[in-house]
């Protein structure tokens, strides 16, 4: 079920790697069934962050914040000010590969500071994204990622088959773990773009 993910130069590694039974415990039943399924990729990996718990938490949790270390995002369309709560909606416009899309940000449920699960639509892909967090030593926090997707991607002028949609998924992630990283650790807005597709990886309907 646990992706095991080579990453290189940014220093995150997948659950499964990190040989760490209590966080991938944290993963077990977390969907629902409508997330279930052969056509799924799931994938998992984590980082640790020089900042305390609840400075990472609001990262993730607040629109406000997340607008800064998203990567493509360049606005918060909607969602300011609007409290953490079950289907909670916040809207960022976002650049995917120079097109103008809307990325929406739907929570799905929420544990404490400890665990953020949300719908995320970035244009035509959609995933099932989940935040965990949780101390480590003194002044740092663990944070793990997940993401949920179908196996294939539709885009212009054809679709991702499922290997191009993990490739994506898991440059989508790491991206998200470093960025959230360099917000949290120096205030630093990321302002780096989306992954690219990986090449040659469209298909075109027959």
């Amino acid at each position: 079920m646990y992706s095991e993910i080579e990453l290189r130069g940014v220093g995150h590694r997948s659950l499964l790697e990190s040989g760490d039974d209590d966080a991938m415990a944290a993963w077990r039943g977390g969907l629902d069934g409508s997330y279930q399924g052969p056509r799924l990729i799931t994938l998992a990996m984590a980082t640790e962050i020089a900042a305390s718990r609840r400075a990472v938490w609001r990262a993730v949790a607040e629109p406000e914040q997340a607008a800064h270390w998203r990567p493509g995002v360049t606005a918060l369309l909607s969602g300011a000010d609007v409290p953490l709560a079950r289907e909670r909606v916040a809207e960022f416009r976002c650049q995917l590969h120079d097109l103008p899309v809307v990325l929406q940000e739907r929570v799905i449920d929420f544990s404490g500071t400890q665990r953020l699960e949300s719908e995320i639509k970035l244009g035509l892909f959609h995933f099932r994204e989940t935040f965990v967090l949780s101390d480590s030593t003194p002044g740092r926090t663990r944070l793990a990622i997940k993401i949920v997707t179908d196996s294939e991607m539709p885009v212009v002028g054809g679709s991702l088959d499922r290997f191009a949609v993990r490739r994506f998924a898991t440059d989508l992630a790491a991206t998200y773990l470093q960025a959230v990283r360099d917000w949290c650790e120096r205030s630093v807005s990321y302002g780096a773009p989306l992954p690219e597709f990986p090449r040659g990886a469209v298909s075109v309907p027959g």
